[in-house]
C-alpha cells in the first residue's frame, strides 16, 4: 500500500485526524475548522469553521450513511 498526502502544508497545520468507521474519509481539524476529506482521492466533502457538537455529529453520521451505501 502506498502513502497518500491527503492534506497540504499551505492550506495550514492539520491536527487529530480520525478515519470513519470504513476508513473511506478522514476528517481533521485545520484553522480552527473541521475539514473531511475523501481518501480515495483526496477531495474535501466538507469544511466547517468553528466548533459546535451538533454540526461534528451531523458530519460524522452523513459519512456513515455514505460509506452504508457504497
Amino acid at each position: 500500500d502506498a502513502v497518500k498526502q491527503l492534506t497540504r502544508a499551505e492550506e495550514g497545520f492539520a491536527t487529530d485526524p480520525k478515519f470513519s468507521p470504513k476508513a473511506r474519509y478522514v476528517s481533521f481539524v485545520r484553522d480552527r475548522a473541521l475539514v473531511a476529506v475523501r481518501v480515495e482521492d483526496g477531495s474535501e466533502i466538507e469544511h466547517w469553521g468553528g466548533f459546535q457538537m451538533d454540526r461534528i455529529a451531523d458530519l460524522a453520521g452523513r459519512l456513515r450513511m455514505q460509506e452504508d451505501e457504497a
